[in-house]
């Protein structure tokens, strides 16, 4: 009987360290070394990155007149050491914020809903973030760095409304859009890590 009792509890013992172990691992992947994305820890933490909004499928961007882009540079594993904008790994990304802006027409107040992604890093070459998907028919974004990058507006059911190339680090906006349930991504060209600034709001 002591004999049984003492595997009882060494079973127990057992189970509760590997669980303790298992839910350490999974946190020491939640995000990837030096805080990027790249292709090779998506692949390898494929849960992690669909909660981060992170991809390399080129199927994340289907639609039939579109060919997907190609990363036209070598894949790096980590972030310049200086340059950065204020999007950098030490700003504060997970954070959203409230932005105010003028409509073009009415000259109304609106309040846009701002973040960053992907929230708390950046994405290596050929990467793909989204945001999540908001009723919205305005979208606003920012380069972390200027190179080169492809943007997508994109409804639920997997259809862009709208792509874009560009290769700098300044505001461009996404209008005229009818009203919907939208999400913003892009893909990361360019042979450094980076992030975008985003902005949604109905004018």
């Amino acid at each position: 009987m002591i004999f049984r009792r003492f595997m009882m509890c060494l079973a127990t013992a057992t189970a509760l360290v590997a669980g303790a172990a298992s839910e350490a691992s999974a946190g020491r992947n939640a995000m990837p070394p030096n805080n990027v994305y790249t292709c090779s820890w998506i692949a390898a933490n494929p849960a992690a990155a669909a909660a981060a909004r992170v991809s390399c499928d080129p199927a994340s961007i289907f639609w039939a007149s579109i060919t997907p882009p190609i990363g036209d540079a070598p894949q790096t594993a980590s972030a310049p050491s200086s340059g950065y904008s204020i999007y950098s790994l030490s700003a504060p990304l997970s954070v959203h914020w409230l932005q105010s802006r003028s409509a073009p027409l009415s000259g109304k107040r609106i309040q846009s809903v701002c973040g960053a992604i992907p929230a708390g890093g950046n994405v290596g070459t050929g990467v793909f973030a989204w945001t999540g998907y908001h009723s919205s028919n305005f979208w606003s974004f920012t380069a972390s760095l200027a190179q080169s990058y492809t943007e997508y507006v994109q409804k639920t059911d997997g259809t862009n409304v709208r792509n874009h190339s560009f290769s700098d680090d300044v505001s461009h906006t996404e209008t005229g859009l009818p009203t919907l349930s939208y999400r913003w991504g892009a893909q990361n060209h360019g042979s450094w890590a980076m992030n975008w600034a985003e902005c949604y709001d109905t004018q």
